[in-house]
Order: C-alpha cells, then structure tokens, then sequence
C-alpha cells in the first residue's frame, strides 16, 4: 500500500508570511518524510526594503530539487502527532464482503 500525507502549516511574523509543508510517505504503518518546503515571503513590498524571499526544499527522491539536508529538516512533534491523526481517519473497519 502506497499513501500520502500532507500536512501544511502558515504563520507571519512582522516581517514575513511563512509556508510549511511536509509530506510523508506510508510504508508498513510507518510515515516516512519524503519531503518538505518552507516559503517565506516578504508582507510589504517595499523598494527601500532589503527582505527577501526564500524556499528551503528537501526532496527525498528529487535530491536535485533539495537546498537542505535531511538532517536540516525540522520535523516537530506536533507534525509528527498531526501526520499520524491524518493516518489515523484514513482508516476503515469493514466486513471482508465489503472489501470492495
């Protein structure tokens, strides 16, 4: 069985807007991280400012794609509990009649 999970997360600060994304790969009852991207994007587009936008990729099949490690990528506890809960109401309880 092959499955995806994703979860994605937005915050700002005073300065930025920022996108999270992870994905996971379900192998065996396990999610595996398969990739993740962090956004962030200037809120007031200012000539006189000096921010910049940015994208951190990690890409575990696509390492081209990859600007950071796996060992960079920030894997919180509360994505990992999210992630299993998105596992979690993906499952079903059924008759083998009703395997189909």
């Amino acid at each position: 069985m092959y499955s995806l999970i994703q979860i994605k997360r937005k915050s700002k600060n005073n300065s930025y807007k920022i996108t999270e994304s992870w994905k996971f790969t379900i192998i065996d009852e396990t999610l595996f991280l398969d990739g993740y991207t962090k956004e962030k994007k200037p809120i007031k587009k200012d000539e006189n400012s000096d921010l910049l936008k940015s994208k951190s990729i990690y890409d575990r099949l696509f390492t081209q794609n990859s600007n950071i490690t796996e060992e960079e990528t920030p894997l919180p506890e509360d994505v990992k509990e999210e992630a299993l809960n998105e596992y979690i109401k993906k499952l079903s309880v059924k008759k083998w009649s009703e395997k189909y």
